[in-house]
């Protein structure tokens, strides 16, 4: 019968027959010996008895399972005895996990090499890349996913372990934790800090040390200096965040303008842009330039204030994103001032038609077409040169803005607005005189045109149609859907948005009651 012995190794108490006692008591002296004139002797020591601590859990099922022989000779094969090593520097860590090491990565944080938490250089050893390109793809999450990159690192921060220990950071490194790699992380570390000892001016120190008030601020130094790089690494994230915003933001921005203005369908012209004398594709070029520039750097700005070593943008790149910006701007505010000078007087010349429809008749309202000039359906602020009948330029336009208004008047009335923009009053007012638009009021059927045209020299020139349709209470209506496009978002009559199309409708005050929405619900029902 074999004697247990309770021994405490790595903090960590075991219970151990006597025979693999002496075995594992033999073992350790022998390492003592073999570091007996090494300075970091200990440390190597105190990490080897952690490692086989670890072992040691690993092989038994339980806290009273007592240690057998067998485990500790498994032991000594998995670190290795002294003689079978000889640690030489210029040699990389011995690897025997082949033959007696179960080789396998542990996720842990890298603090020796971090930038903020050593969440990156962690994953970087863990799966055998740069950490840069961990930072990277953290950075892209915290850009592309608002803010959730931020929280997964954060988390990762919290629950991912550093790396404190010898065996640690071998484990992180996939390096067998034998005593050969032990030994020599060990000595790697204790070298690193006699050399940053060896730096050390000692005597300005001892010059430093001599007043509590030099102290003092030594320390204050310290802690502000932590304050300052934790809010440097704050501020580099935050940049990188509403740059990176910003610039996507302008990417699809041009994307988007720059083709849609391909298609004269569309709606884009409705927000002023080609009123510099453009296509929406420069003037989109010339925002991007103008706009993204700037934050371009900001981004870059934000990239040093987290990475240190960033290299640098080459002069001549530089160079030429300061001439482009240069361009760009330039080029926007001559085209918005020649714009301004372009349009900057206004005349409206106003004319009232005076109907003979009254309060207890049924009007139809609708909007006249005109298919040979081939216009959309949509409001249009860009003008364009066609050819009538008898083969004769014109410019046509249809930014034409329907208001209906309600009246005290038992007649209906319509008044057309003619907006004109020139460089002058003079000329504004000669251009509203050669607007031509047309209104049709027969047999209660008020066709507006949905185009006003004038001459070919005028087709840069900003020109709008704006007609008021004055409705006396009482009067019933009919709206064509085709008036829908044409009608103006401030209207005079309540919830005019939700008034139905192609139904009847009668004017009571401020409201337009559908007199026959319930019965389409009704056949719809039954």
């Amino acid at each position: 019968m074999n004697k247990t012995i309770s021994i405490n190794l790595g903090s960590i108490f075991f219970h151990i027959d006597e025979i693999a006692f002496n075995k594992l008591k033999s073992y350790l002296d022998d390492i003592k010996l073999y570091l007996h004139n090494e300075e970091s002797k200990d440390e190597i020591i105190n990490d080897i008895e952690v490692r086989i601590a670890e072992i040691f859990m690993e092989e038994r099922q339980d806290e009273q399972q007592v240690i057998s022989v067998e485990v500790v000779e498994k032991v000594i094969k998995i670190m290795g005895n002294p003689e079978d090593y000889r640690v030489d520097d210029t040699t990389d860590y011995q690897d025997y996990s082949k033959e007696n090491y179960k080789s396998y990565r542990k996720l842990y944080r890298d603090k020796d090499t971090s930038i903020l938490g050593g969440v990156s250089a962690g994953f970087g050893h863990y799966f055998r890349i740069d950490a840069i390109w961990i930072r990277v793809i953290f950075i892209l999450m915290g850009i592309f996913s608002a803010g959730t990159g931020v929280i997964i690192y954060i988390a990762c921060w919290l629950l991912i372990p550093p790396a404190l220990t010898t065996s640690e950071k071998l484990a992180m490194r996939g390096k067998p934790i034998n005593f050969s790699n032990i030994e020599r992380k060990v000595k790697e570390n204790y070298e690193k800090f006699t050399q940053k000892m060896d730096d050390i001016d000692y005597e300005k120190y001892k010059a430093q040390t001599k007043s509590g008030a030099q102290k003092l601020g030594n320390s204050l130094y310290n802690i502000f200096e932590a304050i300052g790089n934790f809010i440097k690494k704050f501020l580099g994230v935050i940049l990188i965040f509403i740059a990176g915003i910003v610039l996507l933001s302008l990417v699809f921005s041009l994307f988007g303008l720059g083709s849609f203005s391909f298609f004269e369908d569309t709606n884009y012209y409705d927000f002023g842009l080609s009123e510099l004398d453009l296509p929406i594709w420069a003037y989109a070029v010339m925002v991007f330039f103008s706009i993204g520039i700037p934050f371009f750097y900001l981004l870059i700005l934000g990239l040093k204030l987290l990475i240190n070593n960033l290299r640098k943008i080459g002069k001549p790149i530089n160079i030429s994103l300061f001439t482009l910006w240069i361009i760009a701007v330039f080029s926007l505010i001559f085209f918005s001032i020649k714009q301004n000078l372009k349009d900057s007087q206004k005349v409206e010349l106003v004319n009232v038609i005076e109907t003979n429809y009254n309060n207890q008749d049924t009007l139809n309202i609708s909007m006249n077409e005109n298919l040979r000039f081939n216009l959309n359906s949509h409001k249009n602020s860009k003008n364009k040169i066609v050819f009538d009948e008898s083969n004769q330029e014109l410019t046509i336009g249809n930014m034409i803005n329907l208001n209906f208004i309600p009246s005290n008047d038992s007649l209906v009335k319509i008044r057309v607005e003619k907006s004109a923009y020139s460089t002058s009053k003079a000329k504004a007012k000669a251009l509203a005189k050669q607007i031509d638009y047309g209104i049709s009021t027969e047999t209660k059927n008020i066709k507006l045109n949905n185009y006003f045209s004038t001459l070919p020299q005028f087709v840069n020139h900003r020109i709008s149609i704006d007609v008021s349709i004055l409705l006396p209470e009482g009067i019933h209506l009919n709206f064509d859907e085709s008036v829908k496009t044409y009608k103006s978002n401030y209207q005079n009559f309540n919830e005019f948005n939700r008034v139905k199309y192609n139904q009847l409708l009668h004017a009571e005050g401020k409201t337009l009651q559908c007199l026959t929405c319930q019965e389409i619900e009704n056949d719809s029902i039954n």
